[in-house]
């Protein structure tokens, strides 16, 4: 069993991306998620980065809640800086400049 803290620096490292926080950073912001589109199906993710997301969103697994701010990030209802219902930064704590 993986017991790497879930957070969003991890959960990039889990996807294969790139997880400094500047990277994150770019990558909120260069992609999006339309309400009508779950994170799983967007087509920014590759065949592997959609399983392991769907399974982490259905099972509930460790990865979920990274990944439900993940979601939250992308369809642009909140800043990299949320607390996406957690009391620490779902980041790594860098600050965002």
């Amino acid at each position: 069993m993986d017991t790497t803290p879930a957070i969003l620096t991890h959960l990039f490292d889990q996807l294969g991306l790139m997880s400094s926080t500047k990277e994150i950073e770019r990558f909120i912001d260069s992609h999006t998620l339309e309400d009508n589109i779950r994170l799983y199906q967007a087509d920014f993710w590759s065949l592997s980065q959609k399983n392991f997301l769907k399974e982490s969103l259905e099972e509930d697994a460790q990865w979920s809640g990274a990944t439900d701010c993940l979601d939250t990030l992308l369809r642009k209802k909140t800043s990299l800086n949320c607390q996406c219902g957690s009391s620490a930064p779902p980041y790594s704590g860098d600050k965002i400049s």
